[in-house]
Parts: structure tokens; sequence; C-alpha cells
């Protein structure tokens, strides 16, 4: 099994609680949060995916099977999201299979705060990738927005 590695033509910026990414190859913006965020900053080929559950439970102070399914379900959201090199193949099933809602059910039951779940969410804006003026180089310019500018109210 190929341990998660993030793609090379992701540039990533400190935003908020969590981590702003733009893929340069898809022009695609993404901002995730903190567990996301977590995750992504580790995925560098060398550290498994049982190194990324304990590096997780230590830092969310989850059980080591909370951590593994917070680990999977952040694993799968990057790799749908298109930011990991290659899919990362599970080495056995989860405990159980339980749908993205049914396992916030349980974690909000469990006293785990619903921050710590995973998300990686897509940053739409309404200027096209080809009109991102370019670097001297011809490498298109990265911007960064703030999730929190899409939502402000006008008066």
């Amino acid at each position: 099994m190929e341990n998660p590695r993030k793609r090379m033509t992701v540039a990533t910026a400190a935003g908020g609680d969590g981590l702003q990414v733009f893929d340069h190859q898809q022009q695609q913006s993404y901002a995730l949060n903190t567990t996301s965020a977590l995750m992504l900053q580790h995925c560098d080929g060398q550290t498994t995916p049982e190194q990324l559950t304990e590096l997780l439970r230590q830092k969310a102070n989850v059980s080591r099977a909370q951590a593994e399914q917070l680990t999977w379900l952040a694993l799968d959201e990057l790799g749908k999201a298109n930011l990991l090199e290659a899919e990362v193949a599970r080495p056995r099933p989860l405990s159980s299979k339980l749908t993205r809602r049914q396992m916030l059910t349980t974690f909000a039951t469990a006293g785990v705060a619903l921050a710590v779940v995973p998300m990686v969410a897509l940053v739409t804006t309404q200027a096209r990738a080809q009109a991102l003026p370019a670097t001297t180089n011809g490498e298109p310019m990265t911007y960064f927005l703030k999730v929190t500018d899409l939502y402000r109210k006008s008066y």
C-alpha cells in the first residue's frame, strides 16, 4: 500500500482555522478545516495512514477507533477533491460502514466536537482560470480567498 502524498501542483496557505489550497493544474481552490489541513500537511509519501491516525488521535483527543474513522474520511475527502497523487487503499475495511451523516451523529453522541470531522470545500469564484494573470515564468498567480468573505451580507 502506498502512503498518501499530496499532489505536487498544490499550493497551501494558512487561512482561519484551516488551510486554503489551490491546485494549479486543476485551477481549483479549496478550504480545508483543521482536521483535513492536518492530514494534507502530513501527506508527504513517508507518513503512513496509521501514523496519521495516531497524530489525529493526539491532536483531537479522540479514541483510536474515532481517529481511524476520521483519518479515512479525511483521506477520502482529499482524494475526491483530487488533492492526493493516488487513491490510498485501506488495508482492511473500517469496523463499520457508516455514512458521513451516521458518523456525524455517532461523534456528536460521543461528545466529539463536530469541528473535528474532516471538511474539504470547493471555493468557487466567477473569475475563470484562463483570465488569471500569469507570473513571468508562465505559472498562474495564486489567489486565496477568505471563505468568510463569500458570505458577507451587504446592507
